[in-house]
């Protein structure tokens, strides 16, 4: 690798990136996409691609910094042009945030699985064959002319056998431009509402303060590594997780040795009884890197979502002290138990993004009168024209289904609302760990629909794109608000980047894709190698489809309810920000107090939050800027300590080892 050297001003006025540095950046997508189905699915590691962010893109980062760019300096003491730059560093940073999902939970993880599910368990018992007729002929093999080739993948080649790849494209070139049209109408999304976030709004986003440290050289072009390698109050926040994941992971190959327990510790063990069993689970779980984003955002989020964490506890209790639920409230498609914590979730987040468009009106308008004026911008019209083709695509991909077209523009539109809202948390929350139990499009169809109007053939649709299209694991989309962050603070060449996230899109959704299916076939089919991915997804579309057409419920007035509650909710807690500075209490907190993941995350950004009341407190600015390095500190140990023993498992070949439990 041959990188030019230039001045670091000079390449941030470059109009476009450097074939050498774009070069590296698909490497490091090829690589991504083929380490990431071997460590999720082969060795049931970590799932390096489903959590912001994603694993994978930092690990190569923290590479590059810390490996590759010393050894180039040093190289280039010698040799004049063997130099990267941080705009280099972090466009190859950018690039990777946007691919890493889709060779893991965004496509190539599902895909297989979805397409071929209802076929490989259907049995006389459950007649699944029954319904085959509605899954459409196109997307991907079925039987029973494809019998041989499903059985094989999930449950490993036979001896003599070879992997039929013919038959195995039907599910990339069917899903495939689905998934990369959607991808493209968000990142044309981000293009046009990111000035509002970065420039306006001033968000803090958390996720790339990290990035952004590894790169900042401050002037200093001649050390090997960057001052944040260099600062003593960084490696002692590190040292922390550091020091707690060594244990933890000898402790797993020699089990005299003791462990710290950081996740699953049962505090609600005694809440058995009516009504506090509802409050049930009440655990705790260490997330180091989670402390450290909590600290490093604004404290009123933070606060914000262990509070209402909290209330929802408390809503649970009361509704079984009512006798309006059982217990523990559900989750699911049909459930309407109260406090309809889905329902809360989907009012409040459309309630939000309803008030969050309505704040960048202004500047929407302005991108709108500018994308149509001669003198107005070309990067803005080419991204509305992005938008309108890339909708149209999805619209049309539903439509070729049996989908009828304003059912899927509702879809479509629902899907980029809920997107946007994930990629605001992270955006103002640093929220990094996103999954849902439930898809809140699909819950508000079905609380409107009720599986009495819409055909089967869209229902079948419905139950199978939410593995696609929602947060099940991670975040939907290529993350590219966090790369135009990355490219205004590093004067990173937009266009240029932009057009390399969408190569390198297109390159991680191929190669992730095959990637996969040669492993599985490789390793003893899916069955064997993963029960969540290829036995519970493999399932759960055609259950959720019988349970919808079956017993069809029509409109339900619980869910309604549940709706316009969170949405006035939602809107009273924007208003007492808007007329209350002492007010603290932000809705994007209130938001992820109805989903599921708050379990986890609760009390880490506890932790982080009162460590950022704390040292304003008493140290004001001055105690926050010296202490910033220490939980940066933190989230540098936990993600370095994740690619060693990742690496270290992966040598070894041990499954089952999870640093991250996703």
């Amino acid at each position: 690798m041959s990188i030019d050297l230039n001045t670091d001003a000079q390449t941030a006025k470059s109009p476009r990136l450097r074939p050498a540095v774009v070069a590296l950046a698909m490497l490091c997508v090829v690589l991504v996409a083929f380490l990431t189905p071997y460590i999720e699915i082969v060795l049931s590691g970590t799932q390096i691609g489903s959590f912001a962010p994603p694993g994978a893109a930092l690990l190569l980062l923290f590479a590059l910094c810390g490996l590759v760019d010393p050894i180039l300096r040093w190289v280039s003491r010698r040799r004049q042009g063997m130099r990267l730059h941080r705009q280099e560093l972090l466009a190859v940073y950018a690039v990777l945030l946007a691919c890493a999902a889709l060779p893991s939970c965004q496509f190539a993880g599902w895909v297989l699985t979805v397409t071929t599910g209802s076929f490989y368990y259907s049995t006389p018992v459950n007649h699944w064959e029954s319904q085959w007729e509605h899954i459409p002929d196109w997307w991907g093999p079925r039987y029973p002319d494809d019998e041989g080739a499903i059985r094989q993948f999930y449950e490993g080649l036979r001896p003599g056998r070879r992997v039929d790849w013919r038959t195995w494209a039907k599910p990339l070139l069917a899903f495939g431009p689905m998934v990369l049209a959607l991808y493209g109408s968000f990142m044309a999304v981000s293009v046009l509402l990111g000035p509002q976030w970065i420039e306006r709004e001033k968000l803090s986003f958390p996720l790339v303060q990290l990035p952004l440290e590894l790169t900042d050289r401050r002037g200093d072009e001649r050390a090997a590594w960057a001052p944040f390698f260099r600062d003593r109050v960084m490696w002692l926040g590190a040292a922390l997780p550091i020091l707690c994941h060594t244990l933890n992971g000898l402790h797993r190959f020699f089990p005299a040795l003791p462990q710290i327990q950081l996740r699953g510790i049962n505090i609600g063990a005694a809440l058995i009884d009516k009504p506090l069993v509802a409050a049930q689970p009440v655990r705790i779980d260490v997330y180091f890197c989670l402390i450290g984003f909590a600290f490093l955002c604004s404290r009123d989020v933070p606060v914000s979502i262990w509070v209402f964490w909290l209330v929802s506890k408390l809503e649970a209790v009361f509704g079984c002290a009512m006798g309006w639920n059982p217990g523990v409230p559900g989750r699911g498609l049909r459930d309407a138990t109260f406090p309809v914590f889905v329902a809360q979730q989907v009012g409040s987040t459309l309630t939000f993004c309803a008030m969050m468009l309505w704040a960048a009106r202004g500047h929407l308008c302005a991108v709108w009168r500018r994308a149509n004026s001669e003198e107005g911008s070309g990067h803005e019209r080419i991204c509305l024209w992005a938008l309108a083709a890339g909708f149209v695509a999805l619209v049309a991909w539903t439509s070729a289904g049996g989908m009828p077209v304003w059912m899927g523009a509702a879809l479509w539109l629902l899907t980029l609302i809920f997107a946007l809202f994930v990629h605001r948390m992270m955006a103002e929350g640093g929220v990094n760990l996103l999954w849902a139990a439930q898809s809140g499009p699909n819950y508000l169809i079905y609380a409107l629909d009720g599986g009495r109007f819409l055909g089967p053939r869209v229902w079948m649709q419905l139950v199978s794109l939410p593995y696609f299209i929602w947060h099940f694991k991670g975040a939907v989309g290529p993350q590219s608000f966090e790369g135009l962050k990355l490219a205004d603070a590093a004067g990173i060449p937009k266009r240029s980047l932009l057009l390399t996230m969408a190569a390198g899109m297109i390159l991680a959704a191929v190669v992730g894709y095959f990637s996969t299916v040669g492993l599985v076939h490789h390793h003893g089919g899916g069955v064997a190698l993963d029960a969540y991915r290829f036995q519970h997804v493999g399932q759960r579309p055609m259950q959720e489809f019988l349970a919808v057409t079956a017993d069809p419920q029509g409109l339900q007035w619980e869910k309604l309810a549940g709706f316009f509650a969170s949405a006035f909710v939602t809107w009273g807690l924007s208003w007492m920000r808007w007329q209350f500075v002492w007010w603290r209490l932000h809705p994007i907190g209130y938001v992820l107090s109805t989903v599921f993941v708050v379990w986890y995350l609760w009390f880490s950004v506890l932790l982080g939050s009162l460590a950022n009341w704390a040292i304003h407190r008493y140290g004001g600015v001055r105690g926050y800027r010296s202490c910033r390095p220490l939980f940066l500190g933190l989230i540098f140990g936990d993600f370095l300590m994740l690619g060693i023993w990742t690496a270290i498992t992966a040598v070894g070949g041990v499954r089952g080892f999870q640093l991250f439990v996703t």
